[in-house]
């Protein structure tokens, strides 16, 4: 299915600022109403072209978006943002603005903004102590991230003779911006005249038939193009576009020892591929694919739009060996041009610097090898360039001096127009810089070596991160230079399926910057749980776990990232194994304690949360981790299900007797090859629906007492009227179950995908009731008969998508087993828990009504805090210890004996906040509650919800107006609407971890 496709289909997103009315606390002038309550969603429409686009839709590829990778998009301009590129150089203007990191390309203005193939560049220069003609140039960033972004490192080169210092430096007062964070470029966040961000750019990268993702521009051109707000992407999170790409290449080199095939993102279709006087795109007779553009100048004359960044991140697992299979490491390819910094866990471990022509690096994660160099050349016979990028095998053994390869053949770049030149690889090496070190060796040189996990040189290499260990990795990329933008992307990364935490609000938004810690929790000497292991100590004041402090240090601390989320992992990025912990024979540990250390201002917490493994298998103590005592903390576990699918799919069946077995075999015919079985299910779709079982004394088996769901445990489930034995309910379910999940941004799919070993593979996400009540779970305990859901898996063929499907009867229920020789061959099924947490954010809504009952807009309320639980004044002055109390009394407001100073004098201080009642709702909030004739403090987050901006709300911790701390406040109105008198009676509120009361 392609992009296009994939965008025509109506997205409801879940209103992010929908307020939980039961969560406020309410508070009015004359009096107290109790609220209405429900939630709502807007919609956002994403068109479709024209059905009449010239052809264009016929030749757009399939891709995908892996929903544990992420891409930033983001265009620059120095003139205005529709001209191409600064037509010479333009310093310090646009994007160049007081800064000494320039996008074009001039001489003498510092090596790391200059061309590296000039001949006057210092990578020429026969002193230079590193880097090779048209390569890389190294050390324009610091090797460790600050705040998530590249920090420039140019001190040196200022200093260094060799490379001198430019004159517009001083010129332009700039000496403090040779050690500025790129983050100006790079973050979205950050605003700039010059610069537009799109987020999380879907549909890139292609599947490359081995368990991989490519994207290579030499071979398809790709083409942004903007979403309607509104609009996710797989990973849940909100999607600013998507990339069409094509099954072509376009912009071909002019002339430069570049290959055709170029990466302008914002250059359309129209812009790059040829078409006829009816505005139809022409097609090659031969290839049945698109045509280029023979015209398309790179430099002089050009209407490309240059000055393009794009970020990429991934969240990754350090598997097994280091590869993805038996056969197949895990590796990371990048090779293009300008400026390219790959960073994991904050460390440089690739330094693409610089404005350059095509250069590559490879990350082996199997042997911790990082290779660098310039990209190698081939010399056609047309006169054009093919990119010849060595593979990770040809690098590893010409390193280790086992290759049989003899003979290296490569382009002279600086001599283009003779034939290729052959040599051995020690010639093909220095030609092009190759480079080769270890993450180990790069973690030692940035002295973060401690905080991983490293192999141990055994059954891992002891150069490479250790087995079953995560890692971020972080890819900066710009083109910077006005020439030729190149762009070939590979890797395998696999996604990390630890369990977790995903902190929200009571809106569901997540919430950042909370900081946890995970404790064994105490257990009794005497008393033993059901499975026979020492029973969980019960704190009898709170209901809940105790935790074992006794060793002095957690199993491991974390802290949310921007999307609320963390993952269970040491503080040398060690995955926990709650199941290892289990099968501990010394000390096994089933039961857990979630401390909550630290919390952003603003808002309150739920205190602990006791957590405990339940086993599903008492021999393998497999199990999954959930929450304990849920209605009293709020904690939720969400398990996940990974599920590989066989080899062979079969039809799902019963017997005689009513008991499930493989029925025919999933096939296009029953003479079908294995390659025609294998194409005709890649042409259908694989999708899993949850199902419940409707009589619990009835057939555990039979689809007739099944019915299916859709929903999640945020929204709630809703239970299809009809059994699955109609397979019109089964194909609605699916199709609605995909659109809640989209409206409640969660991550994750029901469509399977293949994987490494080309196996059908999917992660529930979503799986109803309790999931020890799954048949999933109590499969293999001999108590499959009291399982209530299951999820059934079926295949539909002939179908791209679920809105694909036809025809309903075509879909065919697959079995999850089945048995080959004797032996039963089963689908593999693997658990992990994610827990949802939620924060309070502390919040009261204020009414102006008259004597009948109406709402008054226009009434100014100002809010005063009394006691805080810290010294906000930091010197004992103005807020002092109330041992009585245990706060800090605000003496600016309260009388030693505790009573408030009088109105005036309350006025005459500094507020914490104040805001006015308005007339409308909050157009932000349609639906939700009604806002009219109300003010909301914080008074920030009233504007907020009176704002259509889909960003998250944001507290200031300078900014009071933006949160409301612990403790306890005064409001008074201090202006009446027109016509009406102040009422000057003062209104009390406390905020505490209990809630907001008034």
């Amino acid at each position: 299915m392609n992009n296009r496709a994939k965008h025509e289909a109506i997205t409801d997103k879940l209103l992010r600022r929908r307020i939980s009315a039961l969560l406020l606390a309410f508070l009015f002038a004359v009096s107290l109403v109790a609220p209405d309550h429900h939630s709502d969603f807007s919609q956002a429409v994403v068109k479709a072209a024209p059905a009449d686009d010239g052809g264009l839709s016929n030749h757009i590829i399939d891709t995908v978006s892996p929903n544990h990778v992420k891409f930033n998009l983001f265009d620059y301009w120095v003139n205005t943002r529709d001209s191409s590129y600064s037509n010479g150089w333009e310093v310090q203007k646009g994007i160049n603005q007081c800064h000494v990191f320039l996008f074009g390309a001039g001489q003498g203005l510092g090596p790391w903004n200059v061309w590296t193939g000039n001949e006057r560049h210092y990578n020429n220069n026969a002193n230079r102590t590193s880097g090779v003609r048209y390569g890389e140039y190294q050390g324009v960033v610091n090797n460790i991230l600050a705040d998530g972004y590249p920090i420039l490192t140019l001190e040196d080169d200022v200093a260094d003779p060799l490379k001198g210092r430019p004159e517009f430096i001083d010129n332009y007062g700039l000496g403090s911006k040779l050690t500025e964070s790129l983050a100006y470029l790079f973050d979205p966040d950050i605003a700039n005249d010059y610069k537009v961000s799109y987020e999380n750019v879907q549909g890139l990268v292609k599947y490359d038939g081995n368990g991989g993702y490519i994207y290579n521009s030499h071979e398809n051109y790709a083409a942004f193009l903007a979403s309607e707000p509104g609009t996710l992407g797989t990973n849940g999170e909100a999607s600013d576009g998507y990339f069409e790409v094509y099954d072509s290449w376009a912009v071909p080199s002019g002339g430069l020892t570049s290959p055709n095939g170029q990466f302008f993102p914002f250059d359309g279709a129209s812009e790059v591929f040829q078409t006829d006087s009816n505005g139809n795109y022409t097609v090659d007779a031969g290839t049945g694919t698109l045509v280029p553009k023979s015209n398309v100048p790179l430099e002089t004359g050009t209407t490309l739009n240059h000055y393009i960044g794009m970020t990429m991140e991934t969240v990754f697992l350090q598997p097994e060996d280091g590869r993805i299979d038996a056969n197949t490491p895990m590796y990371f390819t990048f090779s293009g041009d300008d400026d390219v910094w790959i960073f994991i866990d904050g460390v440089l471990v690739s330094d693409l610097g610089g404005i350059h022509d095509e250069c590559f690096t490879i990350i082996d994660f199997e042997t911790g090898t990082v290779y660098t160099g310039l990209t190698p050349m081939i010399r056609n016979d047309g006169g054009t360039f093919s990119e010849d990028i060595p593979t990770l095998e040809e690098l590893k053994s010409a390193e280790a001096g086992t290759s049989t390869q003899t003979e290296w053949t490569w382009c002279d770049k600086a001599a283009d127009g003779q034939p290729n030149i052959t040599g051995t690889y020690a010639d093909f090496k220095t030609a092009h810089g190759i480079q080769s070190t270890t993450l180990r060796a790069i973690f030692e040189a940035a002295e973060q070596e401690d905080y991983q996990s490293w192999g141990d040189g055994m059954e891992m290499s002891a150069d490479t991160f250790d087995q079953n260990t995560q890692h971020e990795l972080k890819m900066f990329y710009l083109e910077r230079g006005a020439g030729a933008s190149n762009l070939v992307l590979s890797f395998n990364m696999l996604a990390v399926p630890a369990s977790g935490v995903t902190k929200t609000d009571q809106d569901g938004n997540p919430v950042s910057g909370v900081e946890f810690e995970l404790w064994p929790a105490q257990v009794s000497d005497t008393e033993k749980d059901e499975n026979g292991n020492a029973a969980p100590l019960i704190d009898p004041e709170t209901g809940l776990y105790i935790a074992d402090i006794s060793a002095g240090e957690p199993i491991c601390s974390a802290v949310t990232d921007e999307n609320g989320r963390l993952s269970f992992v040491t503080d040398t990025r060690k995955i926990i194994s709650f199941q290892e912990r289990a099968q501990d024979g010394s000390d096994p540990q089933f039961y857990y304690v979630l401390k909550e250390t630290g919390r952003p201002a603003g808002y309150r917490s739920k205190g602990d949360i006791s957590l405990y493994y339940s086993i599903y298998n008492k021999n393998t103590k497999e199990g999954v981790l959930l929450s304990y005592n849920y209605w009293q903390t709020g904690a939720y576990t969400q398990a996940l299900l990974d599920v590989t699918m066989t080899s062979e799919l079969y039809a799902y069946s019963t017997d005689a007797d009513g008991s499930p077995v493989a029925g025919e075999r999933i096939a296009p015919s029953d003479t079908a090859t294995e390659d025609e079985i294998q194409e005709y299910l890649d042409n259908g779709i694989i999708f899993a629906v949850p199902i419940k079982r409707m009589n619990m004394s009835g057939s555990l088996y039979d689809d007739a007492n099944f019915n299916a769901l859709y929903g999640t445990t945020n929204t709630g489930w809703t239970l299809m009227t009809e059994s699955i034995a109609n397979k019109t309910t089964v194909l609605e379910a699916a199709q609605k179950m995909v659109l809640v999940m989209q409206q409640t941004r969660q991550t994750g799919t029901i469509i399977a995908e293949r994987n490494a070993r080309q196996l059908f593979q999917v992660t529930i996400t979503n799986i109803p009731g309790d999931v020890k009540l799954s048949y999933p779970y109590l499969m293999g305990t001999e108590r499959e008969n009291e399982s209530e859901y299951n999820i059934a898996f079926y295949f539909a063929p002939n179908a791209t998508s679920l809105d694909s499907i036809t025809d309903a009867s075509s879909i065919v229920r697959i079995a999850t087993s089945y048995t080959n020789g004797g032996d039963t061959i089963r689908f593999d099924r693997q658990y992990a828990s994610q827990f949802y947490i939620p924060n309070m954010f502390n919040r009261v809504r204020v009414q102006k009504l008259n004597y009948y009952g109406e709402r008054l807009a226009g009434a100014e309320f100002t809010m005063f805090q009394t006691y805080s639980y810290q010294d906000r004044d930091g010197n004992g002055t103005q807020y002092i210890w109330d041992a009585g109390r245990e706060m800090y009394r605000n003496t600016a407001v309260v009388n030693e004996d505790g009573s408030l100073k009088t109105r005036e004098e309350i006025l005459s201080t500094k507020a914490w906040d104040t805001g006015t009642t308005r007339a409308e709702g909050a157009t932000g909030t349609p639906g939700a509650l009604d806002l009219d004739g109300t003010l909301v403090f914080p008074s920030k987050f009233d504007d907020y919800l009176h704002e259509s901006a889909s960003a998250e709300y944001q507290v200031n911790i300078n900014d009071t107006s933006t949160y409301m701390e612990e403790g306890e406040y005064v409001i008074f109105e201090t202006k009446a609407p027109a016509g009406y008198e102040v009422n000057e009676t003062p209104i009390t509120v406390t905020v505490n971890d209990d809630g907001v009361f008034a």
